[in-house]
């Protein structure tokens, strides 16, 4: 529960970072195939179907370069395609190795044609910062793993791995919103974004309706997700208003008030 009770702005800012860091180098990996390993084709059983897909073994974890302080870790990755069950992704440990699953990945079982463009979908992208968040915690608690069943959600979102996983899922969401709109020098759009207290963000467009829906019915753990919100939220504007004041041409539109 200390990631639920003690909020940390900069280790859930490393998390995130790291994560996104991991997903570039899949990105990149598709594109190029030969980032890390060969891929191999596999068959799963999962819920009692069997499923082909792709493995990627990513043999070494090197420490992303914002966190040279992590130690070296190893992780593998399976792709599955379009027909599988309803989430996009799961995180368990297959043959000792831990295991981020992304579904919906492949055109067709078993066949890499395709992904570098499937994996540009930002479902994909914030269902990997999902598992890989569950990664992360899986290192932090000494490979420990938890089981959570969201077949009972009353419990499931409240617990504090996938508590971790959704809302660091939502807030890199947000983080993308705003990234997206700098690119496209939509300046005024990305400025509103740093507007907390005015504009009362609605959360539904980032955070997964029913982990709101649930922790929302706990008055304990509903202040603790904004108390977490908050500081993340000022820790990340602090950055974001010095990303926004440097890019060209939006000193004449910021809004006013944003600095």
């Amino acid at each position: 529960m200390s990631l639920i009770r003690n909020p940390n702005p900069k280790r859930d800012s490393d998390f995130r970072r790291e994560a996104s860091f991991r997903y570039q180098q899949l990105l990149t990996w598709a594109n190029t195939q030969n980032l890390i390993a060969s891929t191999e084709i596999i068959t799963l059983v999962k819920k009692n179907r069997t499923q082909t897909g792709i493995l990627l073994p990513w043999l070494a974890v090197e420490p992303a370069a914002e966190n040279p302080e992590h130690p070296l870790h190893t992780f593998q990755v399976i792709f599955l395609g379009e027909k599988t069950d309803s989430s996009l992704g799961s995180f368990s440990v297959i043959n000792g190795s831990p295991t981020i699953i992304l579904n919906r990945a492949l055109l067709s079982p078993g066949s890499i044609r395709g992904l570098e463009f499937r994996l540009l979908s930002e479902d994909l992208r914030s269902s990997f910062i999902h598992e890989y968040i569950h990664f992360q915690d899986y290192v932090r608690r000494n490979r420990k793993l938890l089981n959570t069943d969201s077949e009972h959600p009353e419990t499931y979102f409240k617990s504090s791995t996938e508590f971790n996983a959704y809302y660091q899922q939502g807030f890199d969401l947000l983080i993308q919103k705003f990234n997206n709109l700098l690119s496209k020098q939509d300046f005024i759009g990305a400025g509103s974004l740093l507007y907390w207290d005015n504009t009362r963000f609605n959360l539904e467009k980032f955070w997964h309706q029913d982990f709101l829906r649930y922790i929302r019915k706990d008055s304990p753990m509903w202040r603790r997700f904004l108390k977490r919100l908050r500081m993340d939220f000022e820790n990340w504007a602090e950055q974001a208003q010095v990303q926004l004041s440097d890019a060209e041409g939006a000193e004449d539109i910021i809004p006013d008030g944003v600095f």
